[in-house]
């Protein structure tokens, strides 16, 4: 079952980093939240008790990498959208074709707040998934 408190949810190793884009979509006017630093239990979480409509994570990760997360979380959830984060610019555009990535720089939380409000008006106008 889905909860209020799940549409959005981040998964960064670094706590720090997940609680600063989850303040930053907070600012933003972004409501339910959610933020994990243990890939494992967010995969837990979402087989069992959500379906979020986003999932924003790190690339590089010790449990696993990014790329084997958002796999696993379409396995379980497979109209939640996902965004990938990666400061390897490389490893970014190597990642496009498969899904969103947003590289880390100067512009990072510009591009992340724009490719969240896209899917999340895309999902109210339109009850299919967005391509990745």
């Amino acid at each position: 079952m889905e909860t209020n408190s799940d549409r959005i949810i981040i998964i960064d190793a670094v706590p720090v980093e997940a609680c600063i884009i989850e303040d930053v979509l907070l600012e933003a006017g972004f409501k339910n939240v959610r933020t994990y630093s243990d890939p494992l239990v967010a995969l837990k979480d979402i087989g069992q008790h959500i379906k979020p409509a986003i999932v924003i994570t790190d690339y590089h990760m010790p449990e696993m990498n990014g790329f084997d997360l958002a796999q696993k979380v379409l396995q379980r959830s497979e109209k939640t959208a996902i965004i990938l984060i990666s400061g390897d610019h490389e490893k970014a555009e190597e990642l496009k074709p498969c899904f969103r990535v947003i590289k880390k720089d100067f512009s990072f939380y510009d591009r992340l707040l724009s490719c969240v409000s896209e899917i999340l008006e895309g999902e109210s106008n339109d009850s299919s998934p967005s391509p990745l």
